[in-house]
Formats: structure tokens, C-alpha cells, sequence
């Protein structure tokens, strides 16, 4: 049986840590080490509410900012967490939800990349997304680049092994890996091309575009004696 919500103040409830669960749409694909959220938790409790929406039948409440405090929460064994109730559409919902995840500093580039492509088909553009999130807009697009470049050339950006300007070409690789990276590039820019073909539409044109200046400026930086 649920432990009834308990009215603090006007906009913070005390729930049952069981009425709440995260948001299956959320592009965070891992909540990183909790161990110190955890601790700090059982030491002084949630200073800081999660923003939840009300939702049909139990769970009563789905999460909009505050997925790893409630995971500590729930590790730490609390029973109740304090929650605010918003009233948001669901562009609402997962704007908030995407912008709070853009503004932690361990969410990867891959899912930093994601949460800008999600924004973008909620209909934002680059230049809102960046204004959204503190970031200019050719931060924003390079990061949407990502997603275009072969599978192993993301993981190695995500896991750090690989600059993401190298990754895009704006940046000379080292000469030892000068082949390496331009191989990496012919089949980035040939995945790329591939989609545009396929779907055409305006938003991968301009990547295209923005990828065949970037590869244009690796080539040339390769081809240049050292």
C-alpha cells in the first residue's frame, strides 16, 4: 500500500518513492556513479525537489528533472521523496527534460548530440537549441555531425580516445594516424551522402553541406607537407 503524499508547501509534496518513475524517453543511456549521491542523500536527504508530471494510474508520477537523485534515493532506501508537480504539455515535458539533462556535465557527447536531435524534431532550430542550453550554435551543430560519422568513430569520440574536431575534420590528425583518420572521413562523408540520398530533406542537405566543408578542410590539412 502507498504511503499517502504529504503537503510541505504549496508546491512541494513529500510522495511515496514507488508513485515515481523515470521517463522512458530520457536520452541519458547511464545515471554514472551514484555512490556520493547516495551518501550524501542518507546524510541530509533531498535538498533539492524532482520535477515530476502527474500521470494516468500508478505510478502517480513520471519524472521531468531528477532521475539520479531519485535512483539514489531509492538505493539509499528512502521511502518518501519531495517532488514539484508541474502542469506541462508534452513538448513541454521533454524540453525541460532534454535541457536538464544538456546542462549536467557527465552527460556523453553521443547523448548530448541525441538530446540536440530530439529538440530539433520537437521543431526547435540549432540557433534556439543553442540559446536553450548556454551553448553557441556551431557547438550545437558539430555535436549533431556526430551522429553522421560511422559507428566506431562515435565510440571513440564518446569514450574520449578521439577529439570530436578530429572526428569532423577540423583539426589535422596526427601524422601517424594522418590514414586512419582520413579513412575514418571517406566513410563518415560516404554514410552521410547516403542519407541525404535517401531522404533529402533540408536539415541533412545542410549537414552535407557543413560535412563536406569540414571534410574539404581534413583533406587539404592531410595533403599539406610536414
Amino acid at each position: 500500500m502507498h504511503a499517502p503524499a504529504v503537503e510541505v508547501t504549496d508546491s512541494v509534496l513529500l510522495v511515496a518513492i514507488t508513485d515515481v518513475i523515470p521517463a522512458p524517453d530520457n536520452p541519458r543511456e547511464s545515471l554514472g556513479a551514484l555512490d556520493e549521491l547516495v551518501a550524501s542523500i542518507r546524510s541530509v536527504g533531498i535538498l533539492q525537489p524532482l520535477v515530476v508530471v502527474r500521470q494516468e494510474g500508478p505510478p502517480r508520477f513520471m519524472i521531468v528533472c531528477g532521475e539520479r537523485r531519485w535512483a539514489a534515493a531509492l538505493e539509499a532506501g528512502l521511502q518518501l521523496v519531495p517532488v514539484v508537480v508541474r502542469v506541462l504539455t508534452e513538448q513541454q515535458r521533454v524540453e525541460a527534460m532534454l535541457i536538464e539533462n544538456l546542462q549536467r556535465s557527465n552527460f556523453t557527447r553521443l547523448e548530448e548530440a541525441r538530446a540536440f536531435q530530439h529538440l530539433l524534431t520537437m521543431g526547435l532550430t540549432q540557433v534556439e537549441v543553442a540559446r536553450r542550453v548556454g551553448k553557441s550554435q556551431s557547438y550545437v551543430c558539430r555535436r549533431l555531425l556526430l551522429l553522421a560519422l560511422p559507428q566506431d568513430v562515435r565510440e571513440r569520440v564518446d569514450r574520449g580516445e578521439m577529439p570530436v574536431e578530429q572526428a569532423l575534420g577540423y583539426q589535422a590528425a596526427p601524422a601517424a594516424d594522418a590514414f586512419a583518420a582520413d579513412e575514418a572521413l571517406q566513410k563518415a562523408w560516404l554514410q552521410l551522402r547516403q542519407e541525404v540520398l535517401e531522404h533529402g530533406d533540408r536539415r541533412l542537405v545542410r549537414l552535407l553541406r557543413d560535412f563536406a566543408s569540414a571534410y574539404g578542410r581534413c583533406v587539404q590539412a592531410l595533403a599539406t607537407p610536414r
